[in-house]
């Protein structure tokens, strides 16, 4: 589960992604049409959301745990991406996730995946500047 919508820069700032798919992997990615998604653009699945413990609609994943919308080439509903993914910045979330500790932790628990983790870390430098 990623949580961006807290996010404290703009929705569609830029991250440097450089072809990192791994927020698209075994990630539970909630549709919230109170934030402008709009169900019927995305193959998605009834969910329980972590936060609120709701019943919602999420991305549906495929057998391996991508994105429904994950193609050889990247995100196919780029263009509308769901709010999530809009706002979502992994260096952010990691730094607001606190120490390595707590982090540890979030991947312990399964807040947080390793892939995602080592991404993260492997693009904080890119956020000196930003903040």
């Amino acid at each position: 589960m990623i949580f961006p919508l807290n996010h404290p820069r703009p929705p569609d700032a830029h991250v440097p992604c450089n072809g990192c798919k791994a927020c698209c992997h075994h990630t539970l990615i909630m549709l919230l049409p109170e934030h402008g998604d709009r169900l019927e653009l995305y193959d998605s699945m009834a969910a329980h959301n972590p936060l609120t413990g709701e019943m919602g609609r999420a991305l549906r994943q495929k057998g391996n745990g991508d994105c429904a919308h994950l193609g050889p080439g990247g995100c196919e509903v780029y263009a509308h991406r769901p709010a999530v993914c809009r706002a979502y910045d992994c260096r952010d979330m990691l730094i607001r996730m606190g120490d390595r500790h707590a982090q540890r932790r979030a991947i312990r628990d399964g807040w947080l995946s390793l892939d995602i983790y080592k991404a993260a870390r492997a693009r904080l430098h890119t956020l000196e500047g930003e903040l």
